[in-house]
């Protein structure tokens, strides 16, 4: 009984571990060797203690990098704590810190909705 508690309460914690992670899908900067030496790679989910990146194809990452996410303008050391094929799992070793933003998210409707129409236009001979 004892042991299928224990088992119940492991489970439960990992539940709110994954529960605490935020899903997303951001543009990031891997660096390493003093930031001389960088890469794309995706931003898959992220939590205040780690995130999980996913690199391109022939990447190859070092154990200890920095992380930068420009849309949110944030920048962290990171240690890799799992690979899984493309995918990495990696725990934030600093505070984040805030970067000088790169570039903006705007969000603006700049469309008129009422002259947006799916069907199309015949020519008017």
């Amino acid at each position: 009984m004892e042991q299928v508690q224990a088992q119940m309460t492991g489970a439960a914690k990992e539940t709110d571990k994954r529960v605490l992670r935020r899903r997303t899908l951001k543009k990031a900067i891997a660096s390493y060797n003093n930031q001389a030496i960088s890469m794309e790679v995706v931003l898959r989910d992220i939590s205040d203690t780690g995130a999980k990146i996913k690199l391109k194809d022939n990447d190859i990452l070092p154990d200890l990098f920095h992380l930068f996410v420009e849309i949110d303008s944030i920048g962290v050391e990171c240690e890799v704590i799992w690979r899984r094929g493309r995918e990495i799992g990696a725990k934030f070793i600093s505070e984040v810190q805030q970067a000088k933003a790169g570039r903006t998210q705007v969000v603006d409707p700049t469309i008129d909705r009422s002259k947006v129409s799916i069907l199309r236009k015949r020519p008017t001979s």
